[in-house]
């Protein structure tokens, strides 16, 4: 069964199988169309041709009849006239005669008579008699002459589209008044071929044709489906082994078709980053299982230690474990916060503040509980600035990088902020003295879990709090960046829109 499935899947017995219809190649997709859009336009072909070919034949004789009647009785005031009238039925291949019911006499426009032209066999007579009808219908009337073969003469029989006589002597009479105010009639004979050689030769021509037409056409189809389906193959084979784990294919084969060369583009880009997320997420492993191992390796120790031996349960012992739960309770609060802010649960409360005096109390706060380690930490800026933000938020992304200055900043342990305003943005700058960033670790220092691991004092941290402000700063239609000189420390900004007030306040 599966087999025959497959078999079918590359082949033209499923072509008409709309179930299957959905898992044909590229190649058959291409060709079950086209054979489609073929046939409708044979079908169409064919039905002009074999039904509506001779009606189509009448009606544009019968139209060229009433026009030419109707340019000779537009030019019938020209002194040229007859000259014109002689070429026009010429050009025409017709045969014109003019009556005129006031005088009850006709004559005849062309000295030319056409083979089956049977106007100027007309009698008198029957000239009145058709003007007659004609009075009666309008004032025109077609009608037609048809040799009859047995009787060896011709008999007269209204006329239209419908007629299905294969040969006609059609004769259109329209009336019309001159400016003389005679009444007057002009009849127009012209001879309507018979068709049906002339179809049937046509349509074998069109069979021919067809069938030529539809063999190169699919001949072309299966080399363009193919030029195009084998570069496809190539990128979906590349993409089983990306599904494999294998990061390192190539798509880009230049097929000359832009949207399978844009196709592979996306797919090696689609790689690049899956690499850098694999490579993420095992730093994520190896960081998180080390933040974790060592805590709980701690307390595990310490809480034994003070159970077994006596004595042990010491204040300092005591704030070890409590120093650690917190490193855990950091870890996972990051973690937690982190998911939340990309994953866009976490909806902002937006309220207007004094960014300047949150800045100034966070900032005294770390002063406080740095001083006596030695950490000296200074403020500049050179007005207040209120905007409109989460608090909370921003408040937690200037923590988490006065945090990260505190960790990487230089052996004098001195630490700068600053607050300026520039282009309706205002911008907060954390400034350390550390031993600075190399330009290749740049792009990635905003990424989740990344550490710079060169940095001994790094392994204390969880590799979330830049992460965590690259979030909040996108929340907030803000922007972010670093500038860092290695030897010379690093300085971490955000930027954050301000309404206009403010700005020139």
């Amino acid at each position: 069964m599966t087999q025959n499935k497959k078999e079918c899947h590359n082949s033209f017995a499923c072509i008409f199988s709309k179930k299957e219809r959905r898992k044909m190649s590229i190649t058959a997709k291409i060709m079950y169309y086209f054979i489609i859009f073929m046939s409708v336009i044979l079908v169409l072909l064919w039905l002009c041709q074999v039904i509506f070919f001779e009606r189509i034949y009448k009606t544009m004789m019968i139209s060229e009849l009433k026009n030419q009647a109707q340019t000779l009785i537009s030019l019938e005031d020209d002194p040229a006239f007859s000259v014109n009238a002689q070429s026009i039925c010429e050009d025409n291949n017709s045969c014109v005669t003019v009556y005129s019911n006031t005088t009850k006499s006709a004559h005849n426009i062309s000295d030319i008579h056409y083979k089956d032209c049977y106007l100027y066999e007309l009698k008198i007579n029957q000239i009145i008699n058709l003007y007659e009808k004609a009075q009666n219908n309008s004032g025109e009337l077609l009608y037609a002459f048809t040799f009859d073969p047995v009787e060896r003469g011709y008999y007269g029989a209204p006329f239209s589209v419908d007629s299905t006589d294969e040969s006609h002597s059609v004769l259109y009479i329209k009336l019309f008044t001159d400016n003389s105010g005679e009444e007057c009639a002009i009849f127009v004979n012209r001879v309507i071929s018979p068709v049906g050689t002339t179809s049937r030769t046509i349509l074998h021509i069109l069979v021919l044709v067809s069938a030529l037409y539809i063999i190169m056409a699919v001949i072309l189809v299966i080399i363009i489906s193919r030029n195009i389906a084998k570069p496809l193959i190539g990128v979906n084979q590349s993409a089983k082994e990306l599904e494999k784990g294998n990061y390192n294919a190539k798509y880009l084969q230049k097929t000359g078709y832009r949207e399978v060369d844009e196709l592979a583009h996306t797919l090696e880009n689609a790689s690049s980053e899956l690499s850098k997320v694999e490579k993420l997420q095992k730093e994520l492993i190896a960081n998180v299982s080390h933040d974790l191992r060592t805590p709980l390796t701690l307390i595990a120790g310490y809480s034994e230690m003070m159970r077994d031996i006596p004595g042990e349960a010491t204040k300092e012992n005591c704030q070890t474990i409590i120093d650690e739960v917190a490193r855990l309770s950091s870890l996972v609060n990051d973690l937690l916060e982190i998911s939340k802010l990309q994953s866009g649960s976490l909806e902002p409360n937006i309220t207007e503040f004094s960014l300047t005096s949150m800045l100034q109390s966070c900032i005294g706060t770390y002063s406080e509980l740095t001083s006596a380690q030695g950490y000296n930490m200074s403020f500049d800026y050179d007005r207040e600035i209120t905007v409109s933000a989460d608090m909370t938020m921003i408040l937690q992304a200037v923590r988490n990088l006065i945090n990260n200055a505190l960790t990487f900043t230089g052996s004098d342990l001195s630490v700068k902020i600053s607050q300026t305003v520039q282009d309706g943005f205002v911008k907060i700058s954390v400034t350390d003295t550390g031993e600075g960033i190399s330009p290749c670790k740049l792009r990635n220092i905003w990424e989740r879990y990344y550490r710079d691991t060169e940095h001994k004092r790094a392994a204390n941290g969880t590799g979330l709090g830049l992460s965590i402000v690259k979030s909040v700063v996108k929340i907030h239609n803000g922007r972010y960046g670093v500038k860092s000189k290695i030897g010379c420390g690093s300085t971490f900004w955000v930027e954050l829109p301000i309404k206009e007030d403010a700005q020139n306040a």
